[in-house]
């Protein structure tokens, strides 16, 4: 029978001991202090970039929320200047129809008989043929007549060399639509700035401001009655312009 050495615990307890601390020790890692501060300082960048994040995000947010407020009250602006439009819309033509039940051109019968060169006015023109169409032409579409008027527009045809000269009427949405061959001295005349201005080209390439909106004039030619809900004179000439 083998015998127990006595110093056998003595070495048991001490591997007992030493074997964990060794293996503490194995996991146990030291690094320099520079990469220690190094890390800390990464970790430092890192925490404000988080914050920066945070604080980009919230600004990206309140500019969305600017954004939409922006556009919802870009909305209301549109809605409400649509509605201004269609209430003066509203309002000009309830002025306009006002303005041509008010006016009353004298009866042509009471007239006396028209006579060469007697000027006519647009608006009494018009008037007639709107009230007796056979009549007016009995009374002024037997010759060339003389018109005058202001002028509220132009127009140029494509294709033809002659314009049209619009005259004022009490009826805003009815005109003496006027044809004139420009003078011999301009090789092309347009309407410029809307309609609102004739513009002539000289055969030397210079523009000249021929007439505007709001000039009174007077014009001969020959009327060709009623032309949907406008007057019309043909082959007319400018006899003179204010």
């Amino acid at each position: 029978m083998k015998r127990f050495h006595p110093a056998l615990p003595c070495l048991l307890l001490t591997l007992v001991i030493v074997i964990p601390a060794l293996r503490a020790e194995e996991d146990t890692v030291t690094i320099p202090k520079s990469r220690l501060e190094e890390l800390e300082r990464k970790a430092a960048e890192l925490d404000n970039l988080q914050g920066e994040l945070k604080q980009s995000r919230a600004e990206q947010e309140n500019l969305r929320q600017a954004r939409e407020e922006a556009d919802r009250k870009a909305a209301e602006q549109i809605k409400a200047a649509a509605a201004a439009k269609a209430e003066a819309e509203k309002t000009a033509e309830h002025a306009r129809v006002v303005a041509a039940a008010a006016y009353t051109a004298a009866p042509m019968e009471s007239l006396p008989p028209l006579k060469p060169g007697q000027p006519v006015s647009s608006v009494d023109l018009l008037a007639h043929y709107a009230a007796d169409p056979v009549a007016a032409g009995t009374r002024y579409g037997k010759g060339r007549i003389t018109v005058e008027g202001e002028i509220v527009g132009f127009s140029k045809p494509p294709f033809i060399r002659p314009y049209e000269l619009l005259l004022k009427t009490a009826d805003p949405a009815r005109r003496v639509v006027c044809g004139i061959e420009p003078p011999g001295e301009y090789k092309a005349v347009y309407p410029a700035k809307s309609g609102t201005v004739l513009v002539g080209i000289t055969t030397r390439g210079d523009k000249v401001t021929l007439l505007q909106v709001g000039q009174p004039v007077v014009i001969e030619g020959q009327c060709g009655g009623l032309h949907g809900p406008n007057v019309t004179l043909d082959g007319c000439i400018l006899k003179s312009a204010l």
